[in-house]
């Protein structure tokens, strides 16, 4: 009788066992899931490579509604093994208007006092055509540049990675992009490396994309 009762116990535990971790299992499954799905997908993107910089653009999608938000990353590389220099003509404020997030690893803009300067200035710049080839927009032109000259120094395989959230319209008198396609890319001008040649820049392939 004892033994009997000890194999239903031991039974119960582990049918309970079994449960608890088949229901750990699909919560842990279903956690995944709902953070995958928050995460953001990936855009269309456009690199150009000139050693010893990677230069892209990536969009958070191609499609938009008429007046929505476009999200562009911006990301510049040293593709090499050796410290970069890279010297700006001009100074770009980010605008109150949209938002900038900067993000880097192995890139600094020197001396110690200016280190703000890596977040505090949108470093690159772009543009929008129509789909005749008609300028559209870009975004140097629609704001007051300082003429002053700063250094961003990038560590081997370092990185700057700026990501914003345009507000076409906000604050500029503006329209919102017309309904239709567009090509856009990306531009890094007005720069020099350090014991090369310059002024250059840099321009990504075009990006198709949408208003609807």
């Amino acid at each position: 009788m004892t033994s009997s009762f000890g194999g239903i116990v031991a039974s119960n535990h582990g049918k309970a066992a079994f449960l608890v971790i088949i229901m750990v299992v699909s919560l842990a499954a279903g956690v995944y899931a709902y953070i995958s799905s928050l995460s953001p997908q990936g855009g269309p993107r456009a690199t150009i490579t000139s050693p010893p910089l990677e230069f892209s653009m990536e969009l958070d999608k191609a499609e938009y509604e008429y007046g929505k938000n476009v999200t562009i990353t911006f990301c510049l590389k040293n593709t090499s093994n050796q410290t970069i220099t890279v010297t700006k003509s001009q100074m770009h404020a980010a605008s109150p208007y949209n938002i900038l997030m900067t993000e880097a690893d192995g890139a600094s803009t020197p001396p110690e006092n200016s280190e703000h300067l890596l977040s505090h200035l949108f470093h690159f710049d772009f543009s929008i055509k129509a789909s005749n080839g008609t300028d559209v927009y870009q975004w140097s032109l629609s704001r007051f540049a300082f003429a002053a000259t700063y250094d961003i120094v990038f560590e081997p395989y370092g990185y700057l990675k700026q990501t914003l959230v345009w507000d076409y319209d906000y604050g500029h008198g503006n329209l919102p992009l017309a309904k239709g396609t567009y090509q856009t890319r990306s531009i890094l001008d007005n720069f020099v490396i350090q014991y090369g040649p310059g002024p250059l820049t840099l321009e990504t392939p075009s990006i198709t994309i949408m208003t609807k």
